[in-house]
């Protein structure tokens, strides 16, 4: 059995439900991924891109760096050409797309614009059932009663149960 070098808590990155990961790490290698049962919210469940997607973190062809493209002028039906950047200035180049756009085009261009309230959904009404028994004409068709496959230390939890 392999013993990793260290275990890194960390979020799974393929879509926004932020489930928890365990990466086990051996000569910066991650040879296993692991959920923590005590974490929510996939509660040591993951799905198979969580569980088996890590090959991107060697990948030769990962960009590790930002890129900005450099023939933006060009429009955008022109062959894209890259070069590198800092990440300030990345995020600066980011924030100020978004600052334009917004000014440009009102804040409804990005997520960050106005957000509608609806109104509230009003609760569905159920049904009432009506008295069934012939025993007992008053008595509710349902009668609660006490789960007896709960362990004797739960506490018993009342099921209801047709007459």
């Amino acid at each position: 059995m392999i013993t990793p070098d260290r275990i890194v808590r960390t979020t799974c990155p393929y879509c926004g439900v932020g489930c928890q990961l365990h990466l086990n790490i051996k000569d910066e290698f991650i040879y296993a991924v692991e959920a923590p049962f005590d974490a929510a919210p996939n509660y040591g469940m993951l799905c198979v891109k969580g569980r088996f997607g890590t090959d991107y973190v060697k990948h030769p062809g990962r960009v590790k760096t930002p890129l900005i493209r450099a023939n933006r002028s060009e429009g955008r039906s022109a062959k894209p050409v890259w070069r590198e950047a800092t990440w300030d200035e990345a995020l600066d180049f980011v924030a100020d797309e978004l600052v334009r756009l917004t000014k440009a085009h009102g804040g409804e261009t990005t997520a960050s614009g106005n957000v509608i309230a609806l109104p509230p959904t009003p609760a569905p009404k159920l049904p009432t059932k009506t008295p069934t028994s012939s025993k007992n004409s008053s008595a509710p068709c349902c009668t609660p009663t006490t789960s007896t496959t709960a362990p004797a230390s739960a506490t018993p939890v009342p099921l209801p149960v047709c007459n």
